[in-house]
């Protein structure tokens, strides 16, 4: 057990899933640039520890409502990474048949609520649920990610106001890369922390370090257990960097300092930070497990990929199915 009473396993969980999200990432980015694949990827690389830790917090029953570059905590939600990447194909056998992107991805088995690229659109989606959750007893808790330029949207105030006067069983994770796609955080609000925002709803503030895995699934840990205790919301702002472009299509730097980006290009490096702190707690002998995740996940990955090549696409008389709601399906 080491000074911060997280243990070997959970340790070597959280790695597994960091690993696998930027492989999953650098595979995407490879696969795109090399004309293999549709669609331009929107990494995380550099801000992995936010949905990785955050969902290592929560109980399988729980539920997430990712935002754009919260792919680790869909992967860490359990949602397979075959699945996964046949969605980012785009085939029949992805969970949308086609029609979505896997940014956005909705798997309910998994606990994993559709996404929105619309801006902050997504945060009132998971009050909605958490509403859900407390009228019907169950005792679930909602994380709530989206991006430092959501918070100075009007979606987001409303959401925080609504979960705190209901207290509601959510916890907001803002992921702050510090630009909201080229907009720096400096011109688009008067404050550094964003976390100072919750205390107008009357609501817990954290600040937890983005790049590292193990304070993110601390902090959000203590604040999931009050949201089931009743105890309500909380807003946790992970301030972390966004090492490459808004997209793969973008500039790389995005018009960033350079001094800037080469003190990210160091600092921002949970993958590497965890793997080296777990040695360092647990001893040169965690070693080899650490190396047979990485061969398990590149497997995994390779097999993955050519699933999803291999996997149908979509039939064209299949483009309105799933599409609109028959009267018999709304449920009130």
């Amino acid at each position: 057990m080491n000074d911060n009473n997280i243990g070997l396993e959970t340790s070597l969980s959280l790695y597994h899933y960091l690993y696998l999200t930027r492989r999953f990432e650098e595979t995407l980015i490879h696969l795109y640039h090399s004309g293999q694949l549709r669609g331009h990827p929107h990494s995380s690389i550099g801000q992995e520890a936010i949905g990785v830790g955050a969902v290592q917090a929560l109980l399988p029953e729980d539920m997430i409502c990712p935002s754009l570059r919260s792919i680790g905590s869909i992967l860490a939600k359990g949602v397979e990474t075959k699945v996964l990447m046949c969605e980012a194909f785009r085939k029949a056998n992805g969970p949308s048949g086609g029609k979505w992107l896997y940014h956005h991805i909705c798997v309910p088995d998994k606990g994993v609520i559709i996404g929105s690229a619309v801006v902050a659109a997504s945060i009132p989606t998971a009050v909605g649920v958490a509403l859900a959750i407390k009228m019907r007893k169950t005792n679930q808790v909602v994380l709530s990610f989206f991006g430092d330029g959501a918070t100075s949207r009007g979606d987001f105030h409303e959401a925080l106001n609504f979960a705190s006067v209901f207290q509601l069983p959510i916890v907001f994770i803002c992921e702050n890369n510090l630009y909201a796609l080229s907009t720096p955080q400096r011109k688009q609000m008067n404050i550094v922390d964003i976390a100072l925002r919750a205390g107008s709803y009357g609501i817990p503030g954290i600040v937890a370090d983005g790049c590292d895995v193990f304070d993110v699934y601390k902090k959000v840990q203590l604040s999931v257990d009050d949201a089931r205790q009743g105890k309500g919301p909380s807003l946790i702002e992970c301030k972390t960097y966004r090492l490459r472009a808004h997209s793969e299509i973008d500039p790389e730097d995005m018009g960033r300092p350079k001094d800037e980006l080469e003190f990210w290009r160091e600092r921002a490096n949970p993958v590497r930070d965890c793997k080296d702190k777990i040695i360092q707690t647990f001893g040169e002998d965690t070693a080899h497990r650490l190396s047979e995740i990485e061969k398990e996940v590149d497997s995994d990955l390779s097999s993955a990929v050519e699933i999803a090549k291999s996997s149908p696409n979509p039939a064209p008389e299949t483009a309105t199915t799933k599409v609109f709601a028959e009267i018999d399906e709304v449920v009130i």
